[in-house]
């Protein structure tokens, strides 16, 4: 009975194809709902001493159901209400959600059971008192083996090795404006490395789930415009603010076409000092692969990720900022990590962050790279 309150809860399930969580789930919907029905009836039979055919036919019947309803019911309508759930998801909340809605798949499953523990009691002395105990019994037993296979392919690294914080705890070496798109209205807006109150930037109405901002020199090459870009294709980006910002604005490698190429993922922008880069960090195409970073003086490496049956945040648009810093969308949040620490704090609830570095007088960041066009 898991995939009812699974399906009527998650919404970007189908965009982790290619997951071990996928084809945990796919084997699940398919053959797992007759492994479990079988075990559930047998079970029923033994303890409450009634027909093993019915009770196994019964069972095997209430999994079936469940996940036509589920997948034919409520994933085809969107689930409104499930969308406006997800929404009000962050790092500083998904663990205790996470144990809620693994709460509420619990209760439905037993509520929805019941009545076919029921019918598979047909006969039974005290049919009506024991089925709400067969029901208990079935989940008990489900869930016990349940549990436990979708933790080992659902990555959880985000609850489990990370400590989230404020941001204003988190020790910054340098300062910076984080750009990002917020989700709400689709517009633009700033702030900083504490999560400062956003500071409207300019209006864009874009509501793109891919849309991330760059910056490209202006025509006269003496500062740089801000853009928006949503696919690979030059069609797909154009400009914003022109003269937002002075050429000499310390912004990385992520300009117009290879920032907007790399859709988002994969090598993070580096605005480490040039002359001793410590970490090294990418970006994966799928939920499970998060973000992984690398330590180049100890060559330590970990791995921050969220799939779940419930929930799955994609990792994308990296910078990695003097003093182990990384700023990242992690979903529909922008975060900032601090990878020595492993301490991470929610910024803005946003997308497509932008990263540009205040100018410095500190002569240990003299070094800084301003790799710009």
């Amino acid at each position: 009975m898991v995939e009812f309150t699974m399906v009527a809860t998650t919404v970007p399930l189908l965009a982790n194809v290619g997951t071990p969580l996928m084809w945990a789930g796919m084997f699940h919907l398919v053959y797992g709902n007759a492994i479990i029905g079988i075990c559930e009836g047998l079970l029923i039979a033994r303890i409450f001493r009634v027909g093993r055919i019915r009770a196994v036919i019964c069972m095997c019947g209430a999994n079936y159901l469940s996940m036509a309803i589920a997948v034919f019911g409520l994933e085809w309508r969107g689930v409104p209400w499930g969308r406006q759930f997800l929404q009000d998801v962050t790092i500083e909340n998904v663990g205790s959600v996470l144990l809620a809605a693994l709460a509420a798949c619990i209760v439905a499953s037993a509520i929805f059971e019941w009545p076919f523990c029921y019918l598979s009691l047909r006969g039974h002395k005290h049919r009506f008192s024991n089925s709400f105990g067969a029901t208990l019994v079935a989940q008990g037993a489900s869930y016990a083996v349940l549990v436990p296979m979708y933790l080992l392919v659902s990555p959880v690294s985000v609850v489990t090795h990370v400590d989230v914080v404020h941001p204003a705890t988190i020790r910054h070496e340098v300062s910076a404006d984080v750009y990002y798109v917020n989700p709400d209205d689709g517009d633009v807006y700033r702030t900083d490395l504490e999560g400062a109150d956003p500071h409207f930037v300019a209006k864009m109405g874009g509501r793109e789930l891919h849309a991330r901002l760059y910056l490209v020199a202006s025509s006269d090459r003496d500062t740089f415009d801000l853009g928006v870009c949503w696919g690979p294709e030059p069609d797909d980006r154009r400009v914003i603010v022109a003269n937002v910002l002075p050429a000499s604005a310390s912004i990385g490698d992520a300009v117009d076409v290879e920032h907007c190429a790399r859709m988002g993922f994969g090598r993070a922008v580096d605005l480490q000092p040039s002359s001793a880069p410590l970490w090294k960090v990418r970006t994966g195409f799928w939920s499970a692969e998060g973000l992984k970073a690398t330590n180049e003086v100890t060559s330590q490496s970990y791995q921050i990720a969220l799939e779940t049956p419930f929930l799955a945040w994609s990792s994308r648009n990296a910078s990695v900022l003097p003093g182990s810093m990384v700023i990242y969308q992690l979903g529909k949040q922008v975060v900032l990590l601090d990878l020595a620490e492993r301490r991470m704090a929610l910024l803005a609830r946003g997308r497509g962050p932008l990263v540009v570095l205040h100018p410095t007088t500190d002569a240990d960041a003299s070094g800084t790279s301003q790799k710009s066009r």
